[in-house]
């Protein structure tokens, strides 16, 4: 007859034998995470988070993130959402600023790109130094 061994001691052998094939890497798959497009690094902090992964790794994995490729995701997503936002009249820097600040950029990367909207348009107005400052 088989002996039962408790569920939890089976759980953590097979996840043993999985790290030990490779299966499950977390540090691969931090960096996988921090390589999301679109997204600021809170966003990315929460995802890993999710996903089990230990802050330790996760640090590791965000130091790779190249600032600049940060901040010219920000802009490519700025410049293609800023039709839209105009058009939302004075409305328009504060859903652009949620926008941004859902997709996970800090308040100070937000803040530097919006500011040349206020240039473009006038009607693109609000005081955008009062916004929530996380840094």
């Amino acid at each position: 007859p088989l002996e039962e061994e408790p569920q939890g001691d089976l759980i953590s052998e097979v996840l043993e034998k999985l790290k030990d094939y490779r299966f499950v890497d977390d540090s691969k798959l931090a960096e996988s995470l921090s390589h999301t497009r679109g997204v600021g690094g809170y966003r990315i902090k929460a995802k890993m988070f999710e996903r089990g992964i230990d802050e330790e790794t996760g640090a590791a994995a965000l130091k790779n993130v190249d600032p600049e490729l940060e901040q010219s995701e920000l802009e490519r997503l700025v410049e293609r959402n800023w039709e839209r936002w105009k058009a939302a009249g004075s409305k328009g820097h504060a859903r652009a600023y949620g926008f941004l600040a859902r997709r996970g950029f800090s308040s100070r990367e937000i803040l530097k790109a919006l500011a040349p909207l206020q240039n473009r348009d006038s009607r693109f107005r609000g005081n955008l130094d009062s916004e929530g400052q996380d840094e």
